[in-house]
């Protein structure tokens, strides 16, 4: 079942690029596309738990990082994660 969702989160990030900016997006887009779900409280008993989607994204992650969310960072958000990465601040 792993490799299901797991090819499912490479397929949704393919075709979404919209879905890599966060894993918010990534999880909420996953439910509804995939799900067909997560658009009323009742509808998360139904949708796949985000520990499921988010494990196997970090797979998808390590094979393909230009889909990971740190690739996809807003332009402003990429230039000062950059000038923090440069300054020593933090690992990139």
């Amino acid at each position: 079942m792993a490799a299901n969702i797991e090819q499912k989160v490479e397929a949704l990030l393919d075709a979404y690029p919209e879905a890599r900016r966060s894993f918010n997006r990534l999880v909420f887009t996953y439910w509804l596309k995939v799900d067909g779900y997560g658009t009323t409280l009742t509808d998360f008993d139904r949708t796949t738990n985000v520990e499921s989607i988010l494990r196997e994204a970090r797979q998808v992650f390590r094979r393909k990082p230009e889909l990971s969310p740190e690739a996809n960072l807003f332009p402003a958000a990429k230039s000062l994660f950059d000038g923090l990465v440069t300054a020593g601040m933090v690992d990139g």
